[in-house]
């Protein structure tokens, strides 16, 4: 059974659900590390990764809050599980996967993607969204800046910017 959604149609079949509520997962929601531009360099992928895990550790949370890193190279590193309620944006957490990326340039202004990231990060992050679209109901997909009051990822998200091909209207 399909149905009209956001974008296209969507296959009421095809569910990521979260916690013991079972929350559908709906939102797909970017991010940036906030970290300098030189923060990346000599460092594995790995080694960022737990880092920022130990930063979310030391917030009092019980693992890292995103479902997923993405490094300048473009390799993704999975955090939470998809089925698991994310700690990435306060009030948004439940029915959303959050994925942040890693920047080369250090986000001090709102600008375009290519002013803070790699192509390959980027194109991780879009290849993330796709699968996600494939997986679930994703309905929005937004920037931590439509939720609170920060740069993060550094630019406005556009929904149709970040669809995979056929997804968006």
């Amino acid at each position: 059974m399909v149905s009209p959604g956001w974008g296209g149609w969507v296959s009421h079949e095809k569910q990521v659900l979260q916690g013991s509520a079972g929350y559908l997962v709906s939102l797909f929601v970017l991010h940036t590390t906030a970290t300098t531009a030189t923060w990346w360099q000599g460092k594995s992928n790995r080694q960022m990764f737990e880092e920022v895990r130990g930063w979310h550790l030391a917030n009092g949370w019980r693992d890292i809050g995103y479902h997923g890193v993405i490094f300048p190279d473009g390799e993704v590193i999975e955090g939470r599980a998809w089925s698991e309620v994310g700690a990435h944006v306060i009030g948004h957490n439940a029915g959303s996967l959050g994925y942040s990326m890693v920047p080369v340039q250090t986000v001090t202004h709102m600008g375009k993607p290519e002013d803070f990231y790699t192509r390959e990060t980027l194109e991780a992050m879009r290849g993330v969204i796709a699968k996600a679209c494939n997986a679930t109901q994703i309905r929005r997909i937004a920037g931590h800046n439509e939720f609170a009051n920060k740069l993060c990822p550094g630019f406005k998200v556009e929904d149709a910017a970040w669809a995979p091909m056929g997804w968006a209207a």
